[in-house]
């Protein structure tokens, strides 16, 4: 990996990181936010591969489990395996298109809103599964799935701006 290749890497997490924690604020509607750090750590999957991905997903998850006070490793673990999946589909898919882009992201966003809640159900911390699943998961994954095209078009631009 180049030194420009880091330096985009990090740029890219920074930012990432902060728009979820802070600035992605202005865009919460009824208490739904959309999953800026699921976008990303997928996009890298699909784009770098599910090694670069697993590391990076794995990396934006657990500053997102610190920064956001939740379950450490919670997001570690869901950014790291959905960062791999979507490495090893985009293998196989047509990554350019935008269709596959926000079907896997929105397969993603999910999965993993499903694993949170049955996390959160082994430990007891959420008890009306149905109710939150309805009015927190599927209102959420849509929110992702259309900030994804944006998202995407963005580091895309970034990355040829960087002469990556």
């Amino acid at each position: 990996m180049t030194l420009k290749n880091l330096l985009f890497f990090v740029s890219v997490i920074f930012f990432t990181i902060f728009f979820q924690s802070s600035a992605l604020n202005i865009l919460v509607i009824a208490h739904i936010k959309p999953d800026l750090v699921l976008i990303v750590a997928c996009y890298i999957g699909l784009y770098w591969g599910e090694k670069t991905g697993t590391c990076l997903g794995f990396l934006l998850g657990l500053l997102q489990d610190i920064f956001s006070g939740g379950l450490l490793g919670l997001n570690a673990l869901t950014k790291t395996l959905f960062s791999y999946l979507c490495g090893k589909a985009g293998k196989r898919l047509n990554i350019k298109n935008m269709i596959v882009q926000v079907l896997l992201i929105a397969f993603s966003s999910l999965l993993e809103g499903i694993l949170f809640l049955f996390v959160l159900r082994i430990f007891h911390l959420r008890k009306e599964i149905h109710e939150t699943f309805f009015h927190l998961v599927l209102p959420q994954t849509l929110y992702t799935m259309i900030l994804t095209p944006i998202v995407f078009r963005i580091i895309n631009f970034l990355h040829q701006k960087w002469g990556l």
